[in-house]
């Protein structure tokens, strides 16, 4: 009967039968995959191709005009909403665990986290018709832009319109706004936005990741063809550990796109007559 030598490393294991035609030199063989690829990255990057010439104005600049649709490979963008069969808190904790880019907060911020993200619906601005603000809007649906401004839309009312090659005024960081103070300026054909201004009461994201009103946003927006690029990174030394940089948001040109419909008023709903006031899907 063989014996058996069990070999462990991080969590798989080798084994490694003596006698039974397996050598030591055959384990010493054995080395470990490849490193894994964020999945939202791996497939955007694989499976969504730009096609068609990117367009430019007048002054030679990306032009990123136009009516952008589902993105790759979700329409939400990365994590930006509870799987539709997760119910529960705690029915996410794998789904959160298992996330590959979160925001990192300082150690005495994590029982915040925590407390707001298995709380009660209410605690989430989002919920009773609040806003979502920056960075959590994501990619626009709609951008207009001109040599001096970019408007960005997002939906409804919702609309950003920014100047281009401007800087920020002293005081912008005293603004109390759900969306920031934002200025554009191009770095070679990427436009970059900076945002400061803004108030404490919006999430990073659904799962509790709040932030402070001395939070810095940089949006990034690139256009190859018929696709746009959107990211951001979320400076906050007051709560975080280090900056947080998103995944990359990809969006595909519709031509075809209907004009937007005035969003419909938002239904407040009493929380005390909901049966699951633990369900923020």
């Amino acid at each position: 009967m063989s014996k058996m030598i069990w070999w462990m490393g991080g969590a798989v294991a080798v084994a490694l039968a003596l006698g039974g035609g397996a050598t030591a030199q055959q384990a010493e063989a054995w080395k470990p995959g490849a490193k894994r690829i964020d999945p939202n990255v791996g497939l955007a990057q694989s499976r969504m191709a730009p096609t068609g010439p990117t367009p430019r104005g007048a002054d030679g600049k990306v032009d990123f005009t136009g009516a952008w649709g589902a993105g790759w490979p979700s329409p939400f963008g990365a994590y930006g909403r509870r799987l539709i069969d997760t119910s529960e808190p705690d029915q996410a904790t794998m789904q959160r665990g298992n996330q590959w880019n979160k925001p990192i907060y300082k150690p005495e911020f994590w029982d915040k986290v925590h407390a707001l993200d298995f709380s009660e619906i209410d605690v989430d601005i989002v919920y009773n018709c609040g806003e979502r603000g920056v960075p959590r809007l994501g990619p626009p649906s709609r951008i207009m832009q001109t040599g001096k401004e970019i408007w960005l839309l997002y939906g409804g009312d919702t609309v950003r319109v920014i100047q281009i090659g401007a800087k920020h005024e002293e005081d912008d960081t005293d603004y109390d706004t759900f969306n920031g103070r934002s200025v554009a300026n191009w770095e070679g054909d990427t436009l970059v936005i900076d945002s400061v201004g803004f108030n404490d009461r919006t999430w990073l994201r659904w799962q509790g990741y709040f932030h402070s009103a001395n939070m810095k946003v940089r949006e990034t927006l690139r256009r190859e063809g018929n696709l746009l690029y959107w990211q951001n990174t979320v400076t906050d030394p007051e709560v975080l550990a280090q900056p947080w940089t998103s995944d990359v948001s990809v969006r595909r040109l519709n031509p075809n796109a209907e004009s937007p419909e005035e969003r419909a008023v938002c239904d407040e709903r009493d929380a005390e007559g909901i049966v699951d006031r633990f369900y923020r899907g």
